[in-house]
């Protein structure tokens, strides 16, 4: 995707619902060091790729499949933290996690140190505050008042990053005149199939999980304090303002 959105969505994988949760991104047996990475919005890794290739240190990447609980950030976490302990049983842990995956990664890191397991964190352009940030920004450009003009300003968001934003008012007016989700769904389906070449039930299932992803991401408030090492890697060209650490002290 060429254009810059507020939640830098990039689909680049042939599928847009991954088929595994944890995959090895790369391996590095001169460092026994262990990163664990939490995928963006859209809930696979691969535009992270490069990043991890110049990473000196294996590197796992977590990836949304249709598995994954995403009733909450916490329930999402804590399925992640049973994922990562299936390779690494006890810690310490390198957890990372990129825009959304960052408010994820921070809740995985809170359970672990609930389990007195130690975890440092790397934070890429995201945390729990500034993944608020950018769905209240959502928001307040959706104007939205209910559920179903949640879900339509959702999913009309969703097509647009494959049609082009010009094509958001009318898209989102169409979602909203339908009597469901599962029409709401069917709609995008339909619509972006001819231009991605991706399956009908992926685009359902990826929208749907683009959508409760926000939701789980807006409710999101972190119970405790994180106690161990935080780094945070910022970009420079961003949308939102706000505070500097993006409310990590």
């Amino acid at each position: 995707m060429g254009q810059k959105h507020f939640l830098q969505v990039h689909f680049q994988d042939k599928t847009l619902m991954p088929n595994k949760t944890l995959i090895k991104m790369k391996e590095d047996f001169k460092n026994k060091n262990v990163l664990f990475i939490v995928h963006p919005i859209e809930g696979v890794i691969s535009s992270l790729s490069e990043l991890v290739s110049r990473l000196q240190c294996t590197v796992w990447g977590l990836q949304c499949t249709n598995t994954a609980p995403l009733s909450s950030i916490q329930d999402l976490a804590e399925y992640y933290v049973k994922e990562i302990q299936k390779v690494q049983p006890s810690g310490p842990y390198n957890i990372s996690g990129y825009s959304f995956g960052a408010a994820v990664a921070f809740e995985m890191a809170l359970q672990l140190e609930s389990l007195k397991e130690k975890c440092t964190l790397l934070l890429l352009d995201g945390s729990p505050e500034y993944v608020l940030t950018q769905t209240e920004h959502y928001r307040k450009l959706a104007k939205s008042k209910n559920e179903t003009a949640d879900e339509a300003d959702a999913f009309a968001y969703f097509v647009s990053l494959f049609t082009g934003v010009e094509h958001y008012n009318k898209t989102k007016e169409e979602l909203k005149a339908l009597p469901d989700l599962e029409s709401r769904l069917k709609l995008c389906s339909e619509r972006l199939k001819p231009l991605t070449g991706y399956d009908v039930e992926d685009i359902s299932d990826a929208a749907f999980s683009f959508y409760k992803k926000l939701v789980a991401a807006d409710k999101y408030q972190p119970l405790d304090t994180f106690k161990g090492q935080v780094t945070l890697i910022k970009a420079e060209d961003n949308f939102t303002t706000g505070e500097r650490d993006y409310g990590l002290t």
